[in-house]
């Protein structure tokens, strides 16, 4: 799950979820908040695959 267009999808997902997402535009970084609270910041090009899965691991606790 490290495609540009998995990004895309995840980012879409959490938005239906009841995420808002925003990207930075300087650093490329996905911010997620949840209401007003900023609840996750993950990079725009992960270096690893369990990046992702971690972060929705992160997410799933806080849930």
């Amino acid at each position: 799950m490290t495609g540009r267009g998995d990004d895309r999808k995840l980012m879409d997902w959490l938005t239906r979820k009841g995420y808002s997402v925003v990207r930075s535009a300087r650093t490329q970084h996905w911010k997620i908040y949840k209401g007003e609270r900023l609840v996750a910041v993950t990079s725009g090009t992960p270096s690893d695959w369990r990046s992702r899965h971690n972060l929705l691991k992160d997410l799933r606790r806080l849930a």
